[in-house]
């Protein structure tokens, strides 16, 4: 993921567990708009004689999803020997229901089951799911948490200033993607004028 629970109570200096659930709804909301905001989905990438390439991937129609244990399942591939690991940040593409960023918790030869962040649901085999590894740049996670932080506060149209914990804040009259220009700016330099993601050759056609 783009930043963990841990990292930002520490980057915000917030001590209790009180809002432990909230920000581990948030974290992926805030990485969906971070990758939205830069057009990028910073998949790991290398330029090779074919064309640009994730540098690990999968991709396969046997895979299937089970909502049960939010995981990815394939009887016929083997995860193990395609590089990924624990705590590795992926993007899922071409599933029906569960395309998106992920985290991986734990990976065996056949299953790989991901941190509950996101809502999972069951899926038979039959697509051509495609997965790569995200490389989301250190900087980044200093603007997730203050994204995150202003999402705790819970502004509202009319206020000007907020309160949080021990932490206040006066509301700025320029929004870009529904967070303060002041945070947004941090985004600057990982902005993308195309989207940047897996090759389209990579994405195969749906065969539902």
């Amino acid at each position: 993921m783009i930043i963990t629970l841990s990292e930002v109570k520490t980057l915000n200096q917030i001590s209790v567990s009180t809002y432990d659930t909230l920000i581990s709804m948030l974290i992926p909301i805030v990485e969906n708009s971070i990758s939205d905001e830069c057009n990028n989905h910073f998949v790991e990438s290398y330029k090779s004689i074919q064309n640009i390439l994730p540098v690990v991937y999968y991709y396969s129609s046997t895979a299937s999803f089970a909502a049960s244990d939010s995981s990815l399942n394939d009887a016929i591939n083997d995860f193990t020997i395609y590089q990924f690991k624990a705590g590795d940040s992926v993007r899922i593409y071409n599933s029906i229901n569960n395309d998106g960023p992920r985290t991986i918790k734990t990976i065996a030869a056949h299953k790989i089951v991901f941190e509950t962040l996101n809502t999972f649901y069951d899926e038979i085999a039959g697509n051509t799911v495609v997965m790569g590894r995200i490389s989301y740049p250190q900087q980044l996670k200093l603007v997730a948490s203050q994204m995150i932080k202003y999402l705790l506060i819970k502004q509202s149209p009319g206020y000007k200033s907020e309160s949080f914990d021990d932490y206040s804040y006066t509301k700025e009259s320029d929004m870009v993607g529904g967070y303060p220009k002041g945070i947004m700016d941090g985004l600057y330099n990982f902005r993308s004028v195309y989207l940047k993601t897996i090759p389209f050759n990579l994405q195969y056609m749906r065969q539902v």
